[in-house]
């Protein structure tokens, strides 16, 4: 079953061309003659030729010219992610191991489509986002979404988000692979591979789709410079792994109304949606301060101090001098038990922290 397809189905063109000139290629609609963007294109060199003379032929440059847009549109930069397009099947969805198919049962749409027959935690299906969009619009950040299900046998199954990434039990994950031409040293290179770019949140309910969310920076990074972005899951060793209406989308940043609320999610009423991990520890969503219908988010297995929930704060709307007011509740446990904290002992009480990072300085404050 090992019917790898990441790198075998793509096209490849290759041209001879005089030295000493400059080139653009680019891609053409047969039917309407616009430049258009087959989704991604790398440039890459065969080894240098040499004349009669055994001189080599320099001061050529080609450059790539990008058209309107692929396949997808800049809304939502993967192709087919709702998979509804029966045209185009699995065409854009690429594996390393295993087979990939449209299945029905799908989350809000007619269609998913599933890697069955992995075999390590490492056989991935993953796609390569329409870079054309990156390249022609101002985009700070993009959220990443998704919705996925596990099954092993055709049974649905359990698993943990914050099991290790090898662990039988542990949810998918989605993961970023960034490359792009080096002039210097003549090849592909990678620019950047995100891990864990997309979690799946809790609560996890086996016997349905369960959404996969997270946010990465594009603007000011090595992405912006990216010919290929191939975002990816893996993880749930060895189980099929399904998964429906996969997103790439600007991230809307907030408004900037005095009454803005700058956390996302804070009262935890549908799942862990924008909070992240910092150090190892697990997360789950439980009852909260006003009892019945409220909900709190909960972090155990906490291995030191530092190791809490945490989200990222776009302060777009904050000026130099301006207040901001941050409020909480919290309670403590102590192997099962409530636990009342002394504000006298160092660290024995929470408390809120927040990290800004300008110019590449780190700065806390308490």
């Amino acid at each position: 079953p090992n019917s790898g397809d990441l790198e075998s189905s793509h096209t490849r063109y290759s041209f001879s061309l005089p030295s000493g000139d400059t080139y653009t290629t680019e891609f053409v609609d047969r039917t309407t003659g616009a430049t258009v963007w087959p989704v991604y294109a790398q440039l890459s060199w065969e080894n240098k030729p040499t004349c009669a003379s055994g001189t080599p032929i320099t001061g050529a440059s080609i450059s790539l010219q990008r058209g309107t847009g692929g396949v997808s549109t800049c809304d939502n930069i993967v192709p087919n992610g709702h998979m509804d397009d029966l045209a185009l099947g699995t065409r854009f969805w690429k594996k390393n191991y295993g087979r990939s198919e449209l299945v029905q049962g799908a989350f809000g749409s007619a269609n998913a489509i599933a890697l069955k027959g992995r075999q390590g935690y490492w056989h991935l299906i993953g796609t390569s986002l329409d870079t054309s969009c990156g390249k022609q619009t101002d985009v700070a950040y993009y959220e990443v979404q998704a919705f996925v299900r596990i099954e092993s046998k055709g049974i649905s199954l359990e698993c943990d988000p914050f099991a290790d990434v090898k662990a039988v039990n542990r949810c998918p994950r989605f993961n970023l692979h960034a490359t792009g031409y080096s002039a210097d040293q003549e090849q592909i290179v990678e620019l950047d591979r995100i891990t864990s770019i997309g979690e799946a949140l809790v609560p996890y309910n086996k016997d349905d789709f369960n959404e996969v969310h997270g946010i990465f920076k594009f603007k000011g990074t090595a992405l912006e410079a990216a010919e290929r972005m191939f975002l990816y899951v893996d993880s749930a060793n060895k189980h099929d792994i399904i998964i429906d209406n996969v997103s790439v989308k600007p991230m809307t940043m907030p408004s900037c109304e005095a009454s803005v609320e700058l956390v996302k999610n804070g009262n935890f009423a549908t799942n862990t949606k924008w909070w992240l991990l910092r150090n190892k520890l697990s997360m789950e969503v439980v009852e909260g301060f006003g009892g019945d219908g409220d909900y709190a988010l909960k972090a155990t297995n906490r291995a030191q101090s530092g190791a809490s929930p945490t989200q990222d704060l776009h302060l777009s709307c904050i000026n130099a001098g301006d207040r901001i007011v941050f409020e909480a509740k919290f309670k403590l446990e102590k192997d099962g038990n409530a636990y009342t904290c002394s504000k006298q002992t160092v660290l024995d009480c929470p408390g809120m922290r927040i990290s800004i990072t300008t110019n590449g300085e780190l700065a806390t404050i308490t």
